[in-house]
């Protein structure tokens, strides 16, 4: 191998050139004919049918939006259950009284 490595490296560019694309394409042709003998050898896809009168693709549309609508709605009501239930809660810091008297006082500028 490590000949025919070194004999092809004496070769000028242009031969070089033209023995990688013939072996390239070669090795591609070779691939290509197995894969296509490959369906041959495959078993037929075997296809249900239904009596069910299949919905168009507006009708899939529509029901998605309609289940991803309940699905929010759902979340959402819960989130909102959550936080009304954090606002009723007593505060976890009491609130510090000051002893000062609120001002009533404009700032001027």
């Amino acid at each position: 191998m490590l000949n025919l490595i070194s004999k092809l490296q004496k070769k000028p560019e242009p031969v070089r050139n033209k023995i990688a694309i013939g072996t390239s394409l070669g090795l591609t042709g070779i691939i290509v004919v197995l894969w296509l003998i490959s369906f041959s050898f495959s078993e037929p896809a075997t296809v249900a049918v239904t009596s069910e009168k299949e919905d168009g693709p507006f009708k899939a549309l529509v029901d998605g939006i309609s289940v991803f609508y309940d699905d929010a709605s759902t979340a959402l009501k819960g989130a909102v259950g959550t936080f009304s239930k954090l606002s009723d809660a007593p505060p976890a810091v009491p609130p510090v009284p000051s002893n000062e008297e609120p001002s009533t006082e404009t700032i001027s500028r």
